[in-house]
């Protein structure tokens, strides 16, 4: 028999880029038109945390932890909370860039991030 195609199972096979802290003023869309995607209650608004592809493809989503949200308290805009430089591989979106071996938002991650939150 043929297996029918599913978004969450393929989205959940692949390894995760870099996890990404984001303060969302309004509801991002993106979960609700992908709720399977969402780790909680909606609406994906506030400190939220986002796994993210080496593509750019939000593969899962929840609300921050206390800590987290503490974190973004003290930052100025997104926070990278993890990347892996294996999946990243040459990186050629740029999403987020390492310097001085720590891993931030880049420049074309604020365009990804602005069309995500429109």
């Amino acid at each position: 028999p043929v297996r029918e195609f599913s978004m969450r199972d393929y989205l959940g096979n692949l390894p995760v880029a870099f996890e990404l802290l984001v303060n969302a003023k309004r509801p991002i869309d993106y979960f609700t038109r992908y709720p399977l995607l969402w780790d909680g209650e909606l609406p994906a608004m506030g400190p939220l945390v986002l796994s993210v592809s080496e593509g750019g493809v939000i593969m899962a989503g929840r609300h921050a932890s206390e800590p987290e949200r503490e974190r973004m308290a003290a930052a100025r805009g997104p926070v990278v909370l993890s990347a892996d430089a294996a999946v990243l591989g040459r990186n050629g979106l740029r999403l987020v860039v390492e310097r001085n071996s720590q891993w931030e938002f880049g420049h074309s991650g604020a365009q990804w991030l602005e069309i995500l939150m429109f």
